[in-house]
């Protein structure tokens, strides 16, 4: 779907992508799962939000268009982190990954 549209809006100078938050440690998560779970590989919802600022401030985004990305690739390439200090990895289901 990012790829057609990328193509169908590429003319108007419209970026399209997919941000692909993973993991993210929602209040309905933390209900969920309880206080002992292990969330080591959550992420705040403010790190998919810098992820966004970022792609939002490179002067180079049309580059981007029709794209998918990872919110933990797009801190390591943008070098931002989570309100803990740490970088998650991108979320990967293990079958299903390269």
């Amino acid at each position: 779907m990012a790829f057609g549209m990328a193509q169908e809006l590429r003319k108007h100078q419209v970026t399209t992508m997919v941000v692909y938050p993973g993991w993210v440690r929602t209040e309905r998560v933390q209900q969920n799962l309880g206080a002992d779970a292990d969330y080591s590989a959550t992420h705040s919802v403010y790190y998919a939000g810098r992820a966004m600022a970022s792609l939002l401030a490179d002067p180079n985004i049309f580059h981007r268009t029709g794209k998918i990305f990872t919110v933990g690739d797009l801190a390591r390439e943008f070098s931002f982190t989570d309100v803990d200090g740490r970088q998650i990895a991108p979320f990967e289901i293990p079958e299903y990954s390269p």
